[in-house]
């Protein structure tokens, strides 16, 4: 079996990587021009569960939650929602800044020194 580490990265990364992707699809499919009448909740749901781009984001990031279940079965509770957690923030914050590109940060020194610190405590972590 692989060990408990892959499934927490894997769970991470499936995670961090739909998050912004989610937050862009749901926003695109509930955009509505300015001046029409707002949509109930009903509405805006059904726009969004017939919207393929948030359903397969959706899907993909739920099989994160699989890979995580696959994770505490093997680790520590204690280890494994840290490590996963943190690690998804700083996937989720690579994947916007890189690849969807909506934050443009003027001093991107402070995110890299805020990745370092937390894959830093993700080591210590996994020594421990």
């Amino acid at each position: 079996m692989l060990p408990p580490v892959f499934f927490m990265i894997a769970a991470a990364f499936t995670w961090g990587v739909t998050n912004p992707f989610l937050k862009k699809a749901s926003t695109e499919s509930l955009n509505q021009p300015k001046g029409e009448k707002p949509k109930t909740f009903m509405q805006n749901l059904y726009q969004l569960f017939t919207s393929w781009k948030y359903i397969l984001t959706q899907l993909i990031n739920w099989s994160g939650s699989v890979l995580f279940m696959f994770a505490l079965g093997a680790t520590d509770i204690t280890t494994a929602v840290p490590v996963t957690n943190s690690l998804t923030f700083v996937i989720t914050e690579l994947t916007d800044t890189w690849v969807l590109k909506s934050q443009e940060r003027k001093n991107k020194t402070s995110l890299y020194i805020g990745i370092a610190l937390v894959l830093t405590g993700i080591a210590i972590c996994q020594k421990a």
